[in-house]
């Protein structure tokens, strides 16, 4: 299945993510793709990402979340700030 076929989701590409975390500058683009992956992709409990990604738990959390509201935020579903 092609990523952006058909609307934003699902996102499979890379070109995928890179194209929903364009324009954001606060944080690497790749660590937030790598959490976001890790956690709601491949379903990793905080720990097991934490652990994968060699990063303190807090950060795994932070970077998903961020993550999860920029790809909302590129959906419609929510304003930004």
């Amino acid at each position: 299945m092609a990523g952006g076929s058909g609307g934003r989701w699902p996102l499979r590409r890379e070109d995928d993510f890179a194209d929903v975390f364009s324009g954001h500058t606060d944080a690497p683009v790749h660590s937030l793709r790598e959490a976001f992956v890790a956690r709601a992709l491949e379903g990793m409990e905080l720990r097991e990402a934490s652990a994968a990604l060699q990063v303190p738990i807090s950060t795994v959390s932070w970077r998903t979340r961020r993550a999860e509201a920029m790809l909302c935020e590129s959906l419609g579903l929510l304003q930004s700030p």
